[in-house]
């Protein structure tokens, strides 16, 4: 369910990536320590053109290293699905649902606990793959629904306008769409792990197909958020308190 999306080569902000290196500095240790050389790296100066991009299906962070063994690793991959949108602030793209809840004011008096949504606390709060595919099933079963009719219709006129081998291959390719039809409604529902992360660059005024893109996909993603919300939890509290 991971979609393929282009990425910035460097996606953090450029204030983002002066603050790592000004922490970088202040820290007596890191400043000592000789990093190795990368003859086959571009430095980050070098890699500043927001329109250099590159396509990844997975978390930002992801990492793919050639162990001690030779053999080929991919690590860092927490994040296979999206951040929970609730947990985003609306102004940011969020659903909205979270800004004014009992839940922040009593956040407000306990010191341990953040006082908004605009804290990096929340950035790790990712949906579950059982509610990715949860809402998968629910978008599937809409869509089914939809388009039931309209395929019954399509298969009575082949059967009264038709017989033989003219039916029959009609038929097939009936079967066809269908199957062309269900394999796009799932590449539709592909999702970007990297949606409502802080201190990423934006395609906008940059590329306007991969920002129309990610706009999509951040809708999607407020969507299965407000599934959540608003069917699952409440589904279980109710089977919790009949049961």
């Amino acid at each position: 369910n991971v979609a393929t999306r282009p990425v910035p080569i460097v996606p953090c902000t450029d204030e983002r990536v002066e603050a790592a290196k000004e922490a970088m500095k202040s820290n007596s240790m890191m400043s000592s320590f000789a990093f190795p050389p990368q003859p086959e790296s571009k430095s980050l100066d070098e890699c500043k053109d927001t329109t250099s991009s590159v396509e990844i299906c997975g978390p930002l962070e992801v990492k793919g290293i050639v162990g001690a063994d030779k053999r080929q690793y991919i690590l860092d991959l927490t994040r296979l699905s999206p951040r929970d949108a609730n947990w985003v602030p609306k102004d940011e793209g969020g659903t909205g649902l979270f800004d004014s809840t009992d839940a922040l004011e009593f956040s407000k008096k306990k010191s341990f606990i953040p006082s908004d949504l605009s804290d990096d606390e929340w950035t790790m709060a990712i949906l579950r793959n059982e509610l990715v595919a949860s809402f998968t099933h629910y978008k599937y079963q809409q869509w089914a629904k939809l388009h039931r009719e309209e395929r019954k219709a399509e298969k009575e006129k082949i059967m009264n306008e038709s017989s033989g081998s003219e039916q029959k291959e009609a038929l097939n390719e009936l079967v066809k769409k269908i199957e062309k039809d269900e394999d796009e409604f799932f590449a539709s529902m592909r999702f970007n792990v990297n949606v409502f992360l802080p201190d990423i660059k934006s395609f906008k005024d940059v590329d306007d197909k991969a920002f129309t893109q990610h706009k999509e996909d951040e809708a999607l993603v407020r969507e299965a958020s407000c599934y959540l919300v608003e069917q699952v939890l409440p589904k279980i509290t109710k089977e919790i308190r009949e049961n």
